[in-house]
């Protein structure tokens, strides 16, 4: 585990769907646990001769991926159902919905990818810590994988897997976090 001087702790977590550029909506909030953020870098080894042939003397870039594992929780209904449905809403028309399969083909950038804003609750250890410079983080993506439903009377607890995709930080330098003070 790599080290970063990021606390943990409970955020509020504000949605704005594609194509929406300012007045984030309440999604919900993180528990204790906070948001687990997981940055994998991709590199091709360049061997050389000289030094043997399976001696690495280099690398090239080759990308990565940014992926967030969180829990929502005090969910916003209707915020949390075009969030946990991305392939399935539609600009405009909110035709989104539990259970609805999405058109095969479509690009995610054109319809799923959101803008997800993280603030860290005022008066928290995470909220203090870094409260200079910015202590929320926005994030570019979608949210993948497999949703679980509870038909039950337990509380409403919403695992999260989201890919983040890398976007412009300010000033055309690609990242995928930017450092914000408020929401949008």
């Amino acid at each position: 585990m790599a080290a970063s001087d990021r606390i943990a702790g409970y955020h509020d977590l504000y949605w704005m769907e594609y194509g929406v550029s300012a007045s984030a909506v309440l999604l919900g909030g993180t528990g204790p646990d906070g948001i687990d953020l997981e940055l994998e870098e991709a590199s091709t080894p360049i061997m050389g001769d000289a030094l043997g042939p399976t001696t690495i003397i280099d690398h090239v870039n080759q990308g990565g991926n940014c992926i967030l594992s969180f829990v929502i929780q005090e969910v916003k209904l209707a915020v949390v159902r075009k969030f946990m449905n991305p392939w399935t809403q539609s600009i405009g028309t909110p035709t989104y919905g539990e259970f609805r399969v999405g058109t095969p083909g479509h690009l995610a950038s054109q319809m799923a990818y959101g803008t997800l804003q993280a603030i860290p609750r005022t008066g928290t250890p995470a909220a203090s810590y870094n409260a200079s410079g910015g202590s929320g983080l926005q994030f570019v993506g979608m949210r993948v994988g497999p949703r679980r439903f509870s038909l039950d009377t337990r509380a409403r607890f919403v695992p999260v897997r989201f890919q983040c995709v890398p976007f412009d930080i300010g000033s055309g330098v690609m990242g995928w976090v930017k450092y914000i003070s408020t929401i949008s």
